[in-house]
């Protein structure tokens, strides 16, 4: 995924299962949809003040105090440990659901917003990731990492779906660490090739 302006655009895909699997996960390559809040953490979090303010503004639903300070810890998080994950017990899922129902269904951006409005504006609507205790186990959804380019006015991320498979603690946090380690690797490449 990659942020263009104020859209986060699917680059490229994955197989699910084996390699001579057909099934794509996720929406498909070069979809688009509008980048408001809590869609792309990944792709907001080395964000300058003035696109954090312009991603808050894009909110499909008014954002309170303590909503913009959680989402701040958030991606203060995410710019320490270079990496986070979502969990499919979380809010998020209703976010995806409505994300993948959107690709497939070729959804307009104006109602991809409307959908999210219903969601965010929702008082139970909790989007921020569950923080890992050791020994828990945890179905997880995604876990995603952010390639930052020299500037830090280019950011894409990397992602990896867990499909609901069930991880420990330890095991997110070493699939975490790795994709970190390939984010790192990209950035490190970008910043020699213009491929």
């Amino acid at each position: 995924m990659h942020r263009h302006g104020g859209d986060r655009r699917r680059l490229g895909g994955a197989r699910q299962g084996r390699p001579q699997s057909t099934e794509l996960v996720g929406s498909p390559v070069g979809y688009r949809i509008p980048l408001v809040p809590p869609i792309g953490p990944a792709l907001m979090a080395w964000a300058t003040e003035s696109e954090l303010a312009a991603w808050f503004a894009r909110s499909p639903a008014p954002l309170t105090d303590e909503v913009r300070q959680g989402y701040l810890a958030m991606l203060g998080r995410l710019r320490e440990d270079g990496w986070t994950w979502f969990t499919k017990d979380t809010d998020f899922m209703r976010i995806q659901d409505l994300l993948d129902s959107a690709a497939n269904e070729a959804m307009p951006g104006e109602e991809v917003l409307r959908g999210a409005q219903g969601i965010v504006g929702d008082p139970e609507f909790n989007f921020m990731p569950i923080p890992l205790q050791p020994g828990g186990r945890y179905e997880v959804y995604s876990v995603v990492a952010p390639v930052v380019l020299p500037g830090r006015d280019t950011v894409i991320g990397m992602n990896v779906l867990g499909g609901g498979a069930e991880f420990t603690a330890e095991e997110i946090a070493h699939i975490g660490e790795r994709l970190r380690a390939a984010a790192d690797a990209a950035a490190r490449r970008g910043t020699t090739s213009h491929t």
